[in-house]
């Protein structure tokens, strides 16, 4: 039988993880453990000695979560490389809107210098409807 010594908080500590990491590895299968009780202080898990020096072993090898001595994993270097990716594209399209910015104020600069300068003179709607006023 394997020796049950790591409550949650002892694993997590040995595992540099946190305790609720510990629990979410309980309930997926990568570390082995059961529930104890403890009298009136209810019930705690107790993990396997054995579980928690493969997981460690395991992680010293080939981390997916954290970084290992400060070394990105394979999985960290690729989102940094999504990232730059990404920040890469994004500067292009602000600088697409920006020349498409600046060829839509040329355009509307042209098409006001093609129409007719529009008349500032205001009628009153008494002087539309009955025609008084009229200028020759």
């Amino acid at each position: 039988m394997e020796e049950l010594r790591y409550t949650v908080k002892q694993a997590a500590r040995e595992l540099q993880v946190s305790p609720r990491t510990v629990r979410r590895w309980i309930d997926s299968g990568r570390l082995t453990g059961q529930k104890v009780v403890r009298g009136n202080l209810g019930i705690e898990w107790r993990i396997s000695a054995d579980s928690v020096r493969r997981v460690s072993a395991d992680s010293r090898g080939h981390s997916s979560t954290a970084t290992v001595r400060g070394q990105p994993t394979d999985m960290t270097a690729e989102l940094l490389e999504e990232v730059r990716s990404l920040r890469e594209e994004g500067a292009a399209y602000r600088e697409h809107l920006e020349r498409m910015t600046m060829e839509i104020a040329a355009l509307r600069e042209h098409v006001q210098r093609l129409l007719p300068p529009a008349q500032t003179e205001h009628r009153s709607w008494w002087r539309r409807l009955w025609g008084k006023g009229e200028r020759p």
